[in-house]
């Protein structure tokens, strides 16, 4: 929604909290409006300034429960308000580019004026996002870009938008990385069961036949004619991870 968007020089804009204040006045406009033609309606200024003393003798004399309940009704009141604009994609799409061209005024006028480098990018967070990917690269930060990550600005963005939307993210573990044991266990693991797999989908033997780092040469490649693909072997022999080493 708007009021989740850069505005007046605020990256969020933040509300209110709830005003029990807010929602009694609200109540007291519609109960005097009720039964009136459109064009005979109480404007809420008018409505304030004409019956601020009775309003504020009334609001005086309501219980805690009271004024709760009047919160209530405005939170309410909000939630209805942010699904009409959702429900309004062109509303939704005007203020987002709004918000990102004040975003992009910004940025530029603080590194201007702080010197700071730095970059922005924001992608749809779903297929039901029609909006494309926006981005700000300072002169360094667009530099950095194209020669660390070897991406042009806009590739990157893709890049992202393309992660979250197809649900990459959700499969990321944010734990702690595995300890060298675990790794070692992992690798040796997963080698003996392509080893396994490649030996009974070619039947080739029906015999379980344990991974031979020792002799690998002899009693895998030259008895099963199964190489390692992929092995750094330029660097180093063939040999049991647990051997490798950190």
């Amino acid at each position: 929604t708007r009021h989740q968007l850069y505005l007046g020089r605020k990256i969020v804009c933040r509300q209110h909290a709830p005003n029990a204040w807010n929602g009694f006045v609200r109540q007291c406009l519609n109960d005097i409006n009720e039964g009136l033609s459109c064009g005979d309606h109480w404007k809420l200024t008018e409505f304030i300034e004409d019956h601020k003393e009775t309003l504020k003798h009334d609001y005086s004399k309501l219980t805690a429960a009271q004024k709760n309940v009047f919160v209530i009704q405005v939170m309410k009141k909000r939630v209805e308000n942010q699904k009409i604009v959702h429900n309004n994609p062109k509303a939704v799409q005007h203020n987002m580019l709004a918000s990102f061209a004040a975003m992009d005024q910004e940025w530029t006028a603080l590194c201007l004026r702080l010197g700071i480098e730095g970059f922005y990018i924001a992608v749809q967070g779903g297929v039901k996002d029609l909006s494309g990917p926006k981005l700000f690269f300072s002169e360094k930060a667009e530099k950095f870009a194209r020669a660390v990550p070897d991406l042009e600005p806009r590739r990157l963005a893709l890049k992202l938008e393309a992660f979250v939307v197809s649900g990459l993210d959700t499969n990321v573990s944010t734990t702690q990385p595995h300890s060298l044991n675990k790794m070692i266990s992992k690798c040796r693991t997963h080698l003996q069961d392509e080893l396994d797999y490649i030996l009974r989908e070619n039947k080739i033997t029906d015999r379980k036949i344990t991974m031979n780092y020792t002799n690998y040469k002899h009693s895998i490649v030259e008895r099963y004619s199964v190489t390692l693909q992929g092995w750094p072997s330029a660097l180093l022999p063939v040999r049991n991870p647990s051997c490798i080493g950190g």
